[in-house]
């Protein structure tokens, strides 16, 4: 199953969600599809869920393109807050989007929750 998201009006974010298998390419076709989405505003924040991801093949260099698209989609790079969902299993990705975006200066903000509630809590400020 491809990586999908979906415009949030209510909460006034971008949610992505991905099941079964995540790979480098869907990742990185799933955020240029965003990009490429009239409705997207950089500033906005997003949530990505993971929990349904049972085999998760997302490398640093998927990880690094996903960045990439990001850094020269033309836009200015925005304060936005990404908050990953994650089962303990594929934890381990989410702390590594946030090396590498710490590492790459960059001013978007990841983190890791393993739960929806408050992941949803911190990108409204509420945390």
């Amino acid at each position: 199953m491809t990586m999908t998201y979906e415009f949030n009006d209510g909460l006034g974010l971008i949610e992505f969600t991905a099941q079964d298998t995540l790979t480098d390419d869907q990742l990185v076709a799933c955020v240029q599809a965003m990009l490429a989405d009239s409705r997207t505003e950089l500033s906005m924040p997003s949530l990505v869920d993971l929990r349904s991801v049972k085999h998760l093949e997302v490398t640093k260099t998927g990880l690094e393109a996903m960045l990439g698209v990001v850094r020269t989609d033309g836009s200015p790079v925005s304060e936005a807050k990404i908050a990953i969902v994650t089962d303990g299993a594929n934890a381990f990705i989410a702390r590594l989007l946030e090396a590498l975006a710490s590492a790459e200066s960059t001013a978007r903000q990841y983190r890791n929750f393993d739960n929806l509630t408050e992941a949803r809590r911190w990108l409204s400020g509420e945390a």
